[in-house]
């Protein structure tokens, strides 16, 4: 590429230009986002479709709900790039794999039933963050290089493996039994290395104990994978959200994303998916398949727009910033005072690895429940489809049969195999009703149906209740082990009583399974001998019957043939068990029955006499089962967001920017061990020539505590005449602004890495020196803060009103002549590959470029990093 630069005496870096593309319609510069660890760029350009692009301009997949007409109001990556969250204007919320393009999981309204917010919430996603925190943050902190910069420091904070590993201990026992004990050398690793999206697994180890191993143990992993389960037609009247489960159910690579997706060697992090609505009430989303109770704003907040969400793995609080309404109440021209709100999340310390086994085993039961759910959808499907044709044609035949006043069809049919006697009217039917075609019709339907259901009910349903009973196995003895402890507060009983639920229904699935089986074997027998009773009656010749006719009926198992007319084809046992339509099995069905209660019904059924029927019917006891095990996963949200709340709100004293950004940082601070920094960046609407950084210093858990904050810094930096359309923060020490003169558009470098005010002042340039700024408490959950003022010179840490931007930081330059005009930053990657999308102001057009790689170079030389294998990329 040749990129054009300002003309003056000294050439400016330029970098090199990685992608770009040109697309026909505009993109909207909020739903436009980098993958973190893939060459992929997420766009939205038409109101409900999402398109993503690898660098090199082709499409690798699209996503459109085809059953919304709702717009997509947000998206957001996974942290390591797995997969992209989409929010609609509905309050839908999907969640779709970067692998295949397919929805994994998808939140209908997002909020369960039995925690809705109030009336007055706003149900579009406003925003959307995805977020890791690690839960025993002195495991990960001794496995992290150290450094002056810190454990999370920028890409040049390089580990030898030879050179830098822990100390071992030789006489540790068990170290080459468990590899993540400290008695086995550990390479020093960096916080990228956590992040990647195919992390080495061995990395993340908590060193447990011998009952935490025990508890790791995962017996899903020894058991077969679970099949798909094949879209049934649109016929079936299914809902929107039901058709996009199915969807996911129908691919293996989904399938095993949604039930496999959390292997135990991960027990030291949880994700968090943040769904934030448009009045700022937040649901906490686990492992981007368990939704949590919704979570709303302090009291005194309202009228707010979130527009950025910031977390950091060494801290369990979210950071929520908004624009708030002004004190009376109203925006003027659209804009309104900055606010950040902090979510404290201290379950995310106080359960250990407990945490992650509790809720991933619980998001894959829920999981679970949805695929028996859509086994038993396909179970009803295939039963009424074995059905129908079957019964049209007998009902014409019946009537025929009523109206000569003949004996029933079953008991004619009956009497044609006993006896080899045919009645007129059953002759008559057979050659001219049924013949030969509608024989097939019937036999393809039978067989078709009863096959499907007994392999959906061995290879989907058994194995889909097996894995829920050891689930529910795991966390009975999880809330068991913890019954005193108050680290599970979930009583055992009621994992006992959803157990017992499982049991029955597997009881019932294998008597189904058992009457399928037999019914099927039983109609093959039956279909092969009415095809040759049609035969037989369509033949014209009076003969007797030829040696061959004879041997052919000797073939027959009478004992089959006749155990079907006297059963299944008029009263089949598999009836009971599958007839019932979901909606009407799910609500008459209140009490739940025992094992014993099951076994009593189903030797009454099978003796011929009165039973319960909705006691046998697999939709109403699964439909009483979803609503035991919601309560109980009410009960485990409960437990899990005790204590989590937004305590505080933080109001700057500055109009809220469209151009803001926010980096929590690890800076390993004297005296202040369990303390975080928290950067704050944003453009003054008023002054757009300026950079206001805040810098606060807060504990790891931010809340309403008078000493959780420990000082909060303010500095301000000034370009001239030039106006910072962007700034998108990069790494813990740099972040990058676009800053637009007369003549050309500029990509400028600044550090915001604090050190004293007694450093040299002609180190300015290097370091940003901050000030103390005042702040106060207006009540019990509001901090204002005061908002620095350019005229004050301890507050302004860059002034370069008359020489535009410093030149040694501008690292590209967009000339003024090209009609590429840039307006949008989006900055992403991990370390050495980092790139900047930057979108130009058609809205059509975007540039990405290499961060650590300067125009003209090798490959070898790298803008402040080094050269490290690349995460692997999705192949095309």
């Amino acid at each position: 590429m040749s990129t054009n630069t300002m003309e003056t005496s000294d050439a400016l870096p330029s970098l090199a230009l990685h992608a770009e593309k040109t697309l026909l319609t505009p993109i909207k510069p909020r739903l436009f986002a980098c993958c973190p660890t893939m060459d992929l760029v997420a766009i939205v350009c038409q109101d409900a479709q999402l398109d993503v692009y690898r660098f090199n301009g082709q499409r690798a997949f699209g996503f459109q709900n085809a059953s919304t007409s709702s717009k997509i109001t947000s998206i957001c990556w996974k942290y390591n790039g797995q997969s992209i969250a989409v929010g609609w204007e509905n309050g839908s919320l999907d969640v779709v794999s970067a692998e295949t393009g397919k929805v994994t999981q998808h939140f209908h309204g997002t909020y369960p039933e039995s925690a809705k917010p109030s009336s007055g919430a706003t149900s579009i996603v406003s925003c959307l963050g995805w977020g890791l925190n690690f839960i025993d943050l002195s495991v990960v902190k001794s496995r992290i290089a150290t450094s002056k910069d810190g454990p999370n420091a920028r890409s040049n904070a390089r580990w030898e493996t030879k050179d830098r590993t822990r100390p071992t201990l030789e006489s540790e026992p068990f170290s080459d039994i468990f590899p993540g004990r400290p008695g086995k050398e550990k390479p020093d690793l960096s916080l990228d290395d956590f992040l990647k999206r195919l992390p080495d697994s061995n990395l993340l180890d908590v060193d447990p104990n011998l009952p935490e191993q025990l508890a790791l143990l995962d017996v899903e992993s020894q058991l077969p994978r679970l099949p798909i389960l094949p879209l049934l037609p649109s016929s079936t009247g299914m809902k929107g959200t039901e058709n996009l489960i199915a969807e996911a159910f129908a691919s293996q690579i989904s399938l095993d994303a949604m039930l496999h997706p959390h292997p135990t060697k991960e027990a030291n992090t949880v994700d968090i998916l943040l769904d934030i609505r448009a009045n700022g009430v937040t649901l906490p989303i686990l492992y981007g398949s368990l939704p949590l109770r919704p979570l709303h704003p302090p009291g005194n907040v309202s009228n707010m727009e979130p527009l950025l969400h910031t977390s950091s793995p060494f801290s369990c609080s979210h950071l929520v910033f908004a624009k708030m309404a002004h004190q009376s109440g109203q925006k003027q021209d659209g804009q309104g005072d900055l606010a950040l709100l902090p979510l404290k999340l201290p379950f995310v310390r106080l359960s250990g690895i407990y945490l992650h086994m509790i809720s991933v085993k619980t998001a894959r039961l829920q999981n679970l429940m949805h695929y028996i759910s859509a086994a038993l959808d396909s179970l009803h499907y295939h039963w009424r489809h074995s059905q129908d044709l079957p019964t049209k044609f007998m009902r014409n035949v019946s009537e025929t049969l009523a109206e000569q006043e003949e004996m029933p069809l079953a008991e004619s049919l009956y009497h044609l195999a006993s006896t080899g006697h045919c009645l007129p009217a059953i002759k008559e039917w057979l050659v001219d009703q049924l013949t030969e075609r509608g024989h097939k019709r019937w036999d393809h339907a039978v067989s078709l149906g009863y096959s499907k259901m007994v392999e959906v009910t061995h290879e989907n349903l058994l194995p889909a209740i097996d894995r829920c009973i050891i689930l529910i196995s795991n966390l009975r003895g999880l809330a068991a082990y913890h019954q005193d402890t108050g680290l599970f507060d979930v009583p055992p009983q009621r994992f006992t009583a959803a157990l017992n639920a499982f049991h029955c229904l597997r009881i019932l699935s294998h008597h189904f399974l058992i009457c399928a089986t037999r019914e099927r074997r039983q109609f093959g027998a039956f279909s092969k001998w009415l095809r040759h009773e049609i035969d037989r009656q369509t033949s014209e010749s009076t003969a007797a019957p030829t040696d061959e006719t004879t041997e052919q009926e000797l073939g027959f198992d009478y004992g089959q043939i006749l155990s079907y007319i006297r059963g299944p084809l008029s009263s089949s046992q598999a009836k009971p068990f599958v007839d019932a339509a979901p909606e009407a099995a799910e609500s008459e069905f209140d009490d739940g029955v025992s094992p014993e209660d099951i076994s009593k019904q189903l030797a009454l059924f099978s003796l011929g006499r009165p039973f319960a029927a909705k006691s046998l019917s697999l939709r109403a006891n699964f439909g009483f089962l979803g609503r035991m095990c919601k309560a109980l996963f009410d009960g485990i949200v409960k437990w899990q967001l005790s204590r989590s709340a937004f305590d505080i709100a933080l109001l700057f004293e500055e109009h809220a920017s469209d151009i803001l950004d926010s980096r929590i940082v690890f800076e390993n601070l004297p005296g202040l061990p369990a303390h975080v920094t928290t950067y704050v960046a944003t453009v003054p609407s008023l002054s757009p020539n300026e950079v206001h950084l805040y810098r606060i210093v807060h504990s790891e858990v931010f809340d309403g505590d008078a000493k959780c904050i420990e000082r909060i810094e303010a500095a301000i930096m000034r370009m001239g005449v030039s106006d910072v359309r962007d700034i998108k923060f990069v790494d813990d020490q740099m972040l990058i602004a676009l800053v637009a003169t007369q003549r050309e558009s500029l990509l400028v470098s600044l550090p915001y890495g604090r050190v004293s005010g007694e450093s040299d002042p002609a180190m300015h340039f290097e370091s940003v020196v901050y000030s103390s700024i005042p702040s106060r408490n207006t009540d019990a959950t509001m901090v204002k803060i005061k908002k620095p003022q350019a005229s004050e010179e301890a507050s302004v840490a860059w002034d370069t009103t008359n020489s535009g931007p410093p030149r040694k930081h501008v690292i590209h330059a967009f000339s003024a002549d090209s009609r590429f005009r840039p307006v949008h930053l989006n900055v992403n990657g991990r370390r050495d590959r980092r790139v900047v999308c930057v979108l130009g102001d058609d809205l059509k057009h975007y540039k990405v470029f290499d961060l650590d790689t300067a125009e003209g170079d090798s490959g070898e030389t790298t803008i402040g990093g080094v050269d490290e294998d690349m995460d692997t990329v999705m192949n095309d």
